[in-house]
């Protein structure tokens, strides 16, 4: 999946995730909005491209 998305920074949803998952008491509300707003919608988009690709 990922090397058909190159477009996608993988590295920065990784970073994120750990950072979300494990230091969320520290994260501030207007940084999750950020990456909501500006960054999930093109990995909404990969998604669903890998599952289209299970539908036969």
């Amino acid at each position: 999946m990922i090397a058909r998305h190159p477009t996608i920074d993988w590295k920065s949803i990784k970073a994120a995730g750990n950072i979300y998952r494990h230091e969320y008491e520290g994260v501030e509300e207007r940084i999750v909005w950020t990456t909501v707003r500006d960054f999930l919608g093109d990995l909404e988009a990969a998604v669903l491209s890998e599952l289209a690709r299970l539908d036969p």
